[in-house]
Formats: C-alpha cells, sequence, structure tokens
C-alpha cells in the first residue's frame, strides 16, 4: 500500500478522534460538580418559574446534527452530477467523496467545539439562571434577606434539574 493511502488513514482517525475527545468533554464539562455561586436578595432576574423545554432535546440534536449532515449527503452528489455532464469535469465522484468527509468531518468539529466552549464558559462565569430560586430553593427567607448571599444550600426537591441552574 502507498504512504498516501496511510495518510489518509491517519488523517480520518485523528479527525474522528478529535471528533469524539470534543463531544466526550462535553458531557464530562455538563456532569462536572461545580460549586454553587452566591446571589443577590434583590434579583429579580432569577426568580422566574422553571418551564420544560418546549423543544425536545432530541429534536434539536437531530435538527442540528442531521439536516446539515443530510443536506450535504442530498446537495453534494447533486453538485458532482452537474459537474460531470454538464462541466466534463472528470473524477467527479472521489472529489464528492473528500467534499463530504471534509464538510461533515468540520462540522462535527465545529459543532463539538462550539458544545463544550459554551458549556465551559456557562459553568465558568457562574451566572445563576432565571429559574433559580424556583429550582434550588434556598434554605433562606427572600423576605429578610440582604445583600450578597453565599452560604445557603439548596432545598429544592427536584433532583434532576440542579444542573439546570448552573
Amino acid at each position: 500500500m502507498n504512504s498516501e493511502w496511510w495518510l489518509c488513514v491517519v488523517r480520518v482517525v485523528l479527525d474522528w478522534f478529535l471528533v469524539v475527545l470534543l463531544h466526550v468533554a462535553f458531557h464530562l464539562l455538563k456532569e462536572a460538580k461545580v460549586p454553587l455561586s452566591g446571589f443577590f436578595c434583590d434579583d429579580h432576574s432569577i426568580r422566574y418559574p422553571y418551564y420544560d423545554s418546549t423543544i425536545p432535546t432530541k429534536a434539536l440534536l437531530g435538527y442540528g446534527y442531521g439536516l446539515p449532515i443530510a443536506l450535504v449527503i442530498i446537495l453534494e452528489p447533486l453538485a458532482a452530477l452537474y459537474r460531470y455532464y454538464v462541466v466534463g469535469a472528470k473524477n467527479v465522484w472521489k472529489t464528492m467523496a473528500v467534499r463530504m468527509y471534509n464538510l461533515i468531518t468540520i462540522y462535527m468539529i465545529a459543532i463539538g467545539m462550539t458544545r463544550a466552549a459554551t458549556w465551559l464558559f456557562k459553568i465558568t462565569t457562574k451566572v445563576n439562571r432565571p429559574h433559580f430560586l424556583d429550582v434550588c430553593q434556598p434554605n433562606i427567607t427572600l423576605a429578610s434577606c440582604m445583600g450578597f448571599v453565599n452560604e445557603y444550600s439548596c432545598q429544592g426537591t427536584r433532583t434532576n434539574l440542579m444542573s439546570e441552574i448552573k
């Protein structure tokens, strides 16, 4: 086998290793135990009620991942057919396969980087979500509260939503 083929294999393996690494990093960051940040008692931006998502996560992931990849898979062969029959280009199918691979891989790397960076910034800035008080239900009385509260514990019973208050 020639060295060019091995370089392609190494590139594919490294590309998809990076894709997997970025997506695993996102999930590890999402599951990380982040200490709760303090809040001001008179902050009205964290007093909104929690509402379930109106769009299911699976639908968002389907559109976010599936739609762009499906468009590449549908449109690249059409572009290759155009180049083959109208332009008269040779070797369009190999070029099409390389273009499809590059587009899909770059997209997967970009979406992995975006998700990981977004979650990293979300947990490092420690800004409480608008529904923080509804989900956390801190063990303080807001009526008699003054200034900044840094020491409290969440009394909320919806433990599955605690990651939503980060």
